[in-house]
């Protein structure tokens, strides 16, 4: 428990902001006719952690944002601009 007394989600990160993350980076994958395991090895990083981004199961680093931008960033600065 928090000191608000709310229970810690261990599971899923349920933070407003990493929502919309997961949301755009899905959209934007699936624009570009990607697969999670395509998406992944595309910016050297696994299928499954492209999933545990859009499924919220782990916040995405700035590391990946770094490497979605010029995989489904559409040139629009997009993912950038979420850093």
């Amino acid at each position: 428990m928090t000191e608000l007394g709310r229970e810690e989600s261990t599971k899923k990160d349920d933070r407003p902001a990493s929502g919309l993350v997961a949301e755009i980076v899905r959209i934007l994958r699936k624009r570009k006719g990607y697969t999670q395991d395509q998406l992944g090895d595309l910016i050297g990083w696994t299928g499954s952690a492209i999933s545990a981004v859009e499924t919220r199961a782990q916040p995405v680093s700035d590391d990946m944002l770094v490497a979605l931008e010029p995989a489904i960033g559409e040139g629009l600065g997009t993912v950038r601009r979420i850093m």
